[in-house]
């Protein structure tokens, strides 16, 4: 067997391993059998080979030594310091004779740098002053002489013991630095040969292998890892003591045995552990004491260092690791011991768990087999087949699952009980399904009706009551019930009966409830089938209705007009309600009801829109009148009055209505009908009310909007009307009196004396000034109601006001009559302001007025080529413009784009408001 070269290391490749694992024994045979015949080139090539690996080896070492974390004893440098020196002298000596005696110098420096580098800086310093006083007792004139004689003797002793101690400086830095590299080298090659280590190990855990297996392997591979000649994994007992169930130790030492079991009195690892549940360690054991300690002692071990082995959040081990050496353990090897802890206690839980897995993976295969069967029953229950296969179904899979002679279904009755499934060997022996029975005596259906609760019977011996007799003589031992509840009322329960003596199972009740939960679930299904079948055709109806509320809403939020609003409400209805006909009536003063739109399928026939009908008599108009509510007309064969032979006339059997309420009052109402004889859903009322709800809220809303645009035309017309008065009061009196007074002034200067000409020009000043304000009051009246438009109408306006823009206008007007005078001043007022805007704002070059008459309504286009972008949020002169069209009834768009322009496309009815 090969000793590793490296005592310090004894699992590197080469250390022996025989406590663990056996090597193959060498072989006899001389190395010359294996190889082929020698000729003189392999000699040589051998040779150099040889060299070559020497050179090495000798590389190695020197490596080794140079680059070790601790120099060498320092008694070896005092003996190897003078040997250098010596050498150095005696080889310098041949070398003086050939060589200038400075330059031969730098001899000495080679064994400087050599102490340096193994010593470090100090002792190298000492080296070269040593070596300074020999070379200069040797070599530097006079010989065997230590005072220089020459000045530059002297200079160049002290030159060299100078650059001797910057060698001495440097090569202690390049070691340290070398020494430090290395040691980083060493850790992350350890830390790589650990985490090889461990993945090994966790391999081994992974495969379940036995612990055993994996406390050996965990001992080797720390020996290997950490560099240590003992290493041991020891269980505690409980009462103080350790069992040592792994170890390895190097070859030829003596170690603790697997197997033996060692106290844990006194100062040692061990016990420290198990004390704390921490890592710890021990450097020294020269004064611990106990039996332990001093058996380590005994040993040669000198440090020892240990992790507990956690199992289930207790102490379960320790794993140890010892050492020979006299220098201490690494600093972090407890975490690195950890490490290997760690998968021990995962080894163990696992072995710890083994058996109940394979306990576990038989009761899963049980389990999987009552899934399975559940599953099948679950499927039949799911696809909504009739519940006594499902009884049948439940019965067979029990006595399949339970692994019992007989299983079934009873019911409880108002008499007493029946049974309504039975899986048995020999059916027939049981009573027929259906077939009553009373309930008497003790048995697990008088427990369970009893209790509400699952119930067992190991033995119907001695037991009283005609169904304790009945299992008698079926030879039934044991027994075990489950209730089966419905609704939260008791309808029956499931059994599984046993014909040997031993009792059945602990989990016999909840296996079976499992089965009967799904009994329960199938009766319930059963009888909520045709309800949510019914309530699945509700939800379409339902979400069929919302989307028409929906797109009515729409409408009403567009502000559509209330004939439009009618007419959807009167087609949704029919869609949605799935009736005949319906439509939308208003009371009339007279406490009648007109049609204001209608709508039938396709073959029905209805009363026209317009037609008025009395409510005198048995009708939907009048009881909505008179009670306010939605109401129900539910046949009208014997019903009496006008109004009702009109309808019996189209073949209406059944009506619905509901009211139409604006402010509180009744408008009118809502109207379904069908001519089916099937009668009309329960909700219907409720469902047409919400239509004529939103029938009511567009009948508001139009009222509010004709309210409030009937308050912005008064406010238009007050405000036009403040205009034309201001105009004529301008015109009539400050114009007039400052026409008369500017001929006045122009008279007296006329009469004026030629020798006051300095007063006449004055006066011609004057009587230019007040034309200039005359001028000025002109253009103001003009602005504030122009005259040409009470006297020409809008076409001559908007020319006028096309000639008065500062940006050129080409205008299109197309309107040869007059309009409203409301109509006339708004839309003038609004190109106004519109030509006032592009002026100011767009940076246009042109704009385009157009004004025409199309569909009764006065159709103006103001479009220039300026920069865009007018937006009316922003709050611009837009909003005036706006409010003014809408005041008259009408509409305005803007197209506004980007560097494009502004479009704006105006609309006022001719004839104002809403019928």
């Amino acid at each position: 067997m090969r000793r590793c070269r490296d005592s310090r290391h004894p699992m590197r490749p080469g250390c022996n391993q025989a406590a663990i694992v056996g090597s193959p024994e060498m072989t006899n045979k001389p190395a010359w059998t294996y190889s082929r015949a020698w000729t003189p080139g392999r000699i040589a090539a051998r040779v150099t080979s040889g060299a070559k690996e020497r050179l090495r080896r000798m590389q190695t070492q020197l490596s080794s030594l140079v680059l070790r974390p601790t120099p060498p004893p320092l008694a070896l440098g005092l003996v190897i310091a003078p040997s250098l020196i010596a050498a150095e002298t005696l080889v310098l000596y041949p070398i003086e004779q050939v060589a200038p005696v400075n330059g031969t110098a730098a001899v000495y420096l080679l064994g400087v740098v050599l102490v340096a580098l193994a010593w470090g800086f100090w002792p190298a310093a000492a080296m070269s002053v040593a070596s300074t006083l020999a070379f200069d007792y040797f070599y530097v004139p006079p010989a065997f002489d230590l005072m220089p004689t020459r000045p530059e003797d002297a200079v160049g002793v002290g030159i060299f013991l100078l650059v001797a101690l910057l060698t001495s400086a440097v090569a202690d830095l390049a070691r340290s630095r070398a020494v430090e590299v290395s040691q980083r080298r060493r850790e992350v090659s350890m830390l790589a040969e650990q985490q090889a280590a461990l993945r090994r190990v966790a391999t081994l855990v992974a495969r379940g292998v036995a612990p055993a297996e994996i406390f050996a392997a965990v001992t080797l591979e720390m020996a290997r890892c950490l560099y240590v000649s003992e290493t041991q994994v020891s269980r505690y007992d409980g009462q103080g003591a350790a069992d040592i169930v792994a170890s390895f130790q190097n070859h030829g030492s003596r170690v603790l045995a697997v197997g033996e079991r060692v106290t844990l009195e006194g100062d040692n690892v061990a016990a420290t552990v198990l004390r704390t549940g921490r890592p710890a360690r021990m450097n020294t054991f020269d004064d611990a004491n106990g039996s332990l300690a001093a058996r380590v002692r005994e040993l040669g071990i000198r440090s020892v260092a240990g992790a507990p082995v956690m199992v289930d959040g207790r102490v379960w081990g320790v794993a140890l690791v010892g050492s020979r050496r006299r220098e201490p353990l690494p600093s972090n090897i407890e975490n690195r011991i950890a490490d290997f802890a760690d998968l021990v206690a995962t080894a163990i839980a696992n072995a710890a768990t083994r058996a109940e897995l394979q306990v576990s993976r038989d009761s899963l295969g049980v389990l999987a087999e009552q899934q399975a069967a559940l599953r099948r029953v679950a499927t039949l229950v799911a696809r909504g087949v009739d519940p006594s296969k499902v009884f049948a179904a439940v019965a067979h899979e029990m006595v399949q699952c339970l692994d019992v002679e007989s299983a079934g279904l009873f019911r409880y009755e108002a008499a007493g009980w029946s049974f309504v499934a039975v899986s048995d060997p020999a059916p027939e022996r049981w009573p027929s399904a259906g077939d009553g029975r009373t309930l008497e005596g003790d048995s697990i259906l008088a427990r369970v009706l009893r209790t509400g609760r699952a119930a067992r019977m190991d033995s119907y011996e001695n037991v009283a009551g005609s169904t304790a007799a009945l299992a008698r003589q079926l030879g039934v031992r044991g027994t075990v019930g489950v209730p089966v509840v419905v609704d939260g009322r008791l309808w029956g329960g499931a059994y599984v009966a046993s014909m040997v003596p031993e009792p059945l199972p602990p989990d016999t009740e909840a296996r079976i409830g499992d089965f009967a939960d799904l009994v329960s679930t199938a009766i319930a299904n059963a009888a909520t089938r045709a309800e949510l079948r019914v309530s699945r055709d509700s939800l379409g109806v339902l979400a069929e209705q919302q989307a028409a509320l929906r797109r009515v809403a729409t409408l009403v939020a567009r502000g559509a007009r209330p004939s439009e609003v009618y007419s959807v409400v009167a087609e949704e209805i029919v869609r949605c309600l799935d009736v005949d006909t319906s439509g939308v009536w208003r009371y009339a003063s007279d406490n009648g009801i007109t049609l204001l739109a209608g709508h039938s399928r396709a073959g029905t026939q209805y009363l026209p829109e317009g037609e008025h009908l009395t409510t005198e008599g048995d009708n939907l108009g009048a009881m909505v009148l008179s009670s306010g509510r939605a109401t129900r007309h539910h046949s009208i064969e014997n019903a009496t009055g006008m109004a009702i032979s009109r309808i019996r006339q189209l073949g209406v059997r059944e009506g619905v209505a509901a009211p139409i309420t604006v402010e509180g009052r009744i408008w009118g109402l809502a109207i379904a009908a069908t001519t089916r004889s099937e009668p009309m859903p329960p909700d219907s009322e409720e469902r047409i009310g919400d239509f004529a709800d939103l029938v009511a809220t567009a009948i508001a809303n139009a009222a509010t909007r004709a309210e409030l645009i009937a308050s912005r035309a008064r406010i238009v017309t007050a405000a036009d009307n403040t205009r034309r008065r201001l105009e004529r009061d301008l015109h009539d009196g400050a114009q007039q009196r400052l026409v008369s007074l500017g001929l006045q002034v122009r008279l007296a200067e006329t009469k004026m004396p030629t020798e006051f000409s300095v007063v006449k020009d004055q006066l011609s000043e004057v009587v230019g000034g007040i034309n200039g304000v005359l001028t000025e009051l002109q253009e103001i009246s003009r602005g504030i109601h122009p005259a040409i438009l009470s006297e020409g109408g809008l076409g001559p306006a908007l020319k006028t006001l096309a000639r008065r823009s500062p940006v050129p206008v080409v205008l299109d007007v197309a309107i040869e009559r007059r309009l409203l005078e409301s109509t006339e001043v708004g839309a003038y007022y609004v190109v106004a302001e519109a030509l006032t805007n592009v002026a100011k704002h767009a940076g246009a070059s042109t704009v385009d007025v157009g004004a025409r008459i199309r569909d009764d309504k006065l159709c103006l286009l103001i479009r220039d080529d300026g920069i865009g972008g007018a937006d009316p949020a922003k709050g611009s002169g837009l909003i005036g413009l706006i409010d003014r069209v809408e005041a008259l009834g009408g509409r305005m768009r803007i197209d506004s784009p980007l560097a494009v322009g502004t479009t704006l496309h105006i609309n006022i009815p001719l004839k104002q408001g809403y019928s």
